[in-house]
């Protein structure tokens, strides 16, 4: 039986979804995947049905009839998904081989509710910048307030979950108001310190955009219900973190 569908929501991603397709294709225990596409203006959707039709017991495609965002698409391929684990994946990111069977690992070794993992970041034309962002084995609601240290895209969560949790609020880190509620609420999370995702760095994503980042993640703790002064505090360890990661970022062995 099929364990995992991947949730992928993709919007003007012609350029690069047939490589985050092609690797849930070749995971080392297969998958199922579901595309959701935002309302493209390109060919984003037709090189999605083409494999749709190849792969029809493995590859859904839904289209937004109008731009609902990131958060919104994802909700609604989890809520296609039938397996019990869902894992996120950028339409612009995509996975080493043996990630879902290495993760599926992790949760049966730890009876943690969800897992992630390392990351390689990549240039915008898929190569190699050589580094790899490391993530911790476990993380506590406390300390992901310090830093989200967990990639979208590497998460593979139970689908009840997901569903418990859907994203919202695409103004502000929306993965990360789900990874902090779901911490707070008691589930726990295992990592996998390697680099089992590959992480393009595009020039587009919000995340890219230093100073609007940072005034998301602020607001993020704002939502969380976060004190003010305790949300400077965090905000603070949050910058720190941040100078570090990709500085701080290993070469490739």
């Amino acid at each position: 039986m099929i364990q995992v569908t991947a949730i992928t929501a993709a919007y003007n991603a012609a350029s690069y979804i047939e490589n985050c397709i092609q690797s849930v294709l070749a995971q080392t225990v297969p998958c199922r995947m579901v595309i959701v596409d935002d309302a493209s203006l390109d060919d984003t959707y037709a090189i999605a049905m083409r494999y749709a039709e190849e792969y029809p017991d493995r590859i859904m495609v839904l289209k937004n009839e109008q731009n609902a965002g990131a958060a919104a698409s994802r909700n609604r391929a989890v809520a296609c998904a039938t397996t019990p684990y869902v894992a996120i994946l950028d339409a612009d990111d995509w996975w080493q081989e043996d990630k879902t069977e290495r993760q599926l690992k992790r949760l049966a070794e730890t009876k943690a509710d969800a897992c992630y993992a390392g990351r390689e970041l990549m240039h915008a034309d898929g190569t190699s910048t050589t580094k790899i962002v490391q993530v911790p084995e476990t993380v506590t609601y406390h300390g992901l307030l310090k830093g989200n240290v967990i990639p979208c895209s590497s998460v593979l969560m139970r689908r009840e979950d997901a569903l418990q949790y859907p994203m919202t609020h695409d103004e502000l880190h929306e993965d990360y108001i789900v990874w902090l509620s779901m911490l707070r609420d008691g589930k726990t999370f295992a990592g996998v310190n390697e680099p089992l995702l590959k992480s393009r760095l595009g020039e587009t994503g919000k995340s890219r955009k230093k100073g609007k980042s940072a005034r998301m993640t602020y607001g993020v703790y704002r939502y969380m219900g976060i004190p003010v002064w305790k949300a400077v505090y965090y905000f603070c360890c949050y910058a720190a973190a941040g100078c570090k990661k990709y500085a701080g970022a290993r070469g490739k062995k």
